[in-house]
């Protein structure tokens, strides 16, 4: 039985909407349109591939450079540590791609593709410029403005700079690189601060060793 048979016979959709960006939502959503003969739209929320081969290569490094560090703090991998790290580094690039692959030829099938965040299109590549409408991005949290007063009110000594980075926190975004920045910073400007706000907790665990000051979200550096 198609998926369409089991909707109500009484109910008469307009359009077929998804709202993520994983292949099983697109699949579902695609499949859906076609056998219901309506239009289909999609929201991404993140990334649903990368398109620049500059882009993707840059953020090989970045993943590379984050275990790099991890290694260097703990001193040691764990059984775990070393299957998710080849994982990471010889099984993933293949799956990817072929996802990425997928997924792009499910969006071609869509009539109306809508972003959260206009670095979305950039990364996914010129090819989609004029096929995907982005909006400004997200916004911040409560959490998160609460935490930005509290730092504009608190008694900071001064001079004293400070970063805030607020964005989801992940191995591809280059967080390995954030945090070797910030200890060159803290060289010449010993007063130096940074402030991660974003959600952290699959990807800076391993880094609060003895000594370090990582403790999870609204840690400081």
């Amino acid at each position: 039985m198609t998926m369409y048979k089991l909707l109500d016979k009484n109910y008469s959709p307009d359009i077929v909407i998804s709202h993520r960006e994983n292949i099983d939502s697109l699949k579902i959503t695609e499949h859906l349109s076609r056998n219901l003969g309506l239009e289909v739209v999609a929201i991404l929320q993140l990334l649903p591939f990368y398109g620049n081969e500059f882009r993707l290569r840059r953020i090989e490094e970045a993943i590379n450079m984050y275990w790099a560090l991890v290694t260097s703090v703990l001193k040691e991998f764990t059984l775990s540590d070393m299957v998710y790290h080849s994982y990471s580094r010889l099984v993933r690039p293949i799956t990817d791609r072929f996802v990425w692959s997928y997924a792009k030829r499910l969006l071609l099938r869509f009539n109306v593709i809508l972003a959260v965040s206009l670095s979305i299109l950039l990364e996914m590549g010129d090819e989609w410029v004029g096929r995907i409408i982005s909006f400004k991005g997200y916004g911040l949290d409560e959490w998160e403005i609460e935490f930005l007063l509290k730092l504009r009110t608190s008694s900071i000594e001064s001079p004293k700079p400070y970063l805030v980075f607020s964005a989801r926190l992940s191995i591809a975004k280059g967080v390995a690189d954030l945090i070797l920045a910030s200890l060159l910073i803290k060289r010449s400007a010993p007063n130096f601060k940074l402030f991660i706000t974003g959600f952290a907790a699959d990807v800076l665990p391993a880094l609060k060793g003895e000594g370090s000051p990582l403790e999870g979200r609204g840690f400081q550096l």
